[in-house]
């Protein structure tokens, strides 16, 4: 009786329309997050998240702008910027909005994000894509393996001349990722050179990228040596994260396949954190949730609204980091404080020395123009992304979201000049141009069972 029912339940929820479904998705998603974090947080002592101020109406308040902005969002899964949305809504918004709640964050600035999150959405739906040409495929196809294989020789010769064979014993030992941040100091000290973007380059998009062409043609070897190949670079590296990339990648690809991926995905998310928060009621352990959901969610969420508070009490900073910490040009921008923005933050709210704390895409946008920074970064990302779509007009949308997902990770909890260049999102763009110039004729993002390389099956013929 109680199995027929459920099935019957489960049938009608199934039935409902796409958006009903990604609302109460979402919405499912706020709701957990709420409770874990106040079960959670006063018992974790953990530094980068304050104790519970829970305000009744910000947390209601939070359910409608959830809704208002997923309601908005695009849902064409031929674009691969709806994924790359989608995955910054679940990693910056709804976790801005948990807090919003359960910490009594400004009401303005919680909905001026809103409204930057709303215009994103409103404007990847009405935009038109470009179409551009295409490479022959014959060069398509040597060109991105020869240039994989020009950053990860010069990665693995970076490691041997540095680290040599005690990398090994870096990584037994970052196994338990204990010693992640040491490694991550020194790697720094080292002062490698072209300060070893390459490395990341690496690790948040080649290595997905060849991960994914071999998980999705089923040849395991080549995939285990990609990602025997991403422990190596995390070891060196020392960031803790990059080991999980490629599991990370791997479940999307699962996720993104077939239909509803949207919701698959979100539902995961909601799945992820509850796991957490019961291993904690069960056995008390804290690393489950602390790892994914304090890590990727909550910390970087929480940065947003510091940068607020503290740009709003002293002042925007127009593109102070861009030219005097990340271009360092000659023509220097005036800049106000004795350290850069991150570790002005890490200082100021954490107390902390040397602590980078680093926003996302929000934060970013006010630290440099205030609230007039948030539509400017708004029209930037949709024109990024709409350029996206147009190169990766026939990648099938499983190795497309392998390919940007890290980037997308990037821009909830990085300033979005090092989305670009650091974290490899042009080489990204790059990679997804040169897939869609292996596949002659067009090809729907939204089939998944097309084979990556080579001729694809015709389309259907419609009726």
């Amino acid at each position: 009786m109680v199995t027929g029912r459920f099935r019957t339940l489960l049938r009608a929820l199934v039935s409902l329309p796409p958006w009903v479904q990604l609302v109460g998705i979402s919405a499912l998603l706020l709701g957990v997050l709420d409770v874990s974090y106040v079960v959670i947080i006063p018992a974790a002592h953990y530094y980068a998240l304050l104790n519970p101020q829970i305000d009744p109406v910000k947390l209601l308040e939070g359910f409608v702008l959830v809704a208002i902005v997923v309601i908005s969002a695009p849902r064409d899964t031929r674009h691969i910027s709806t994924i790359f949305i989608w995955l910054s809504l679940l990693l910056a918004y709804i976790p801005m909005l948990c807090l919003y709640g359960v910490r009594s964050y400004p009401r303005p600035f919680m909905y001026a994000t809103a409204g930057f999150w709303l215009a994103v959405c409103i404007l990847l739906r009405v935009v038109p894509r470009p179409q551009f040409p295409f490479v022959a495929p014959s060069l398509a196809r040597r060109a991105l393996p020869v240039l994989y294989a020009v950053f990860l020789v010069a990665s693995a010769a970076t490691i041997a001349w540095y680290a040599g064979l005690s990398i090994f014993g870096n990584l037994l030992h970052d196994l338990n990722l204990n010693r992640a941040y040491d490694a991550r100091a020194a790697f720094v000290a080292d002062h490698i050179p072209l300060n070893g973007y390459y490395l990341h380059w690496v690790a948040l998009v080649f290595n997905p990228l060849f991960f994914a062409l071999a998980a999705l043609k089923r040849r395991w070897v080549p995939a285990l040596a990609i990602f025997a190949a991403q422990l190596l670079v995390a070891a060196f590296v020392g960031m803790r994260t990059y080991f999980f990339v490629i599991p990370f990648v791997a479940a999307l690809l699962v996720l993104a396949h077939g239909r509803r991926p949207l919701e698959k995905i979100t539902a995961a998310f909601t799945s992820i954190v509850a796991a957490g928060m019961l291993a904690f009621a069960a056995v008390g352990n804290l690393s489950a949730y602390l790892l994914f959901t304090g890590r990727f969610m909550l910390d970087a969420a929480q940065l947003n609204f510091l940068y607020f508070d503290f740009f709003s009490k002293h002042g925007p900073i127009p593109l102070a980091y861009l030219f005097d910490f990340y271009l360092r040009l000659p023509v220097r921008v005036p800049y106000p404080y004795a350290e850069d923005p991150a570790l002005t933050i890490g200082l100021v709210y954490y107390g902390q020395h040397g602590l980078g704390a680093v926003t996302g895409a929000v934060g970013d946008a006010f630290m440099n123009f205030g609230y007039w920074g948030l539509p400017i970064w708004a029209v930037m990302i949709v024109a990024v992304l709409v350029f996206a779509d147009a190169v990766a007009a026939k990648v099938t949308l499983p190795l497309a979201t392998a390919v940007v997902a890290m980037s997308a990770v990037a821009l909830a909890q990085t300033y979005s000049v090092r989305v670009l260049f650091t974290t490899g999102f042009l080489w990204a763009l790059v990679g997804l141009y040169l897939l869609s110039s292996t596949r002659p004729g067009e090809v729907s993002q939204s089939d998944a069972r097309v084979p990556t390389y080579g001729t694809p099956r015709p389309l259907p013929v419609p009726r």
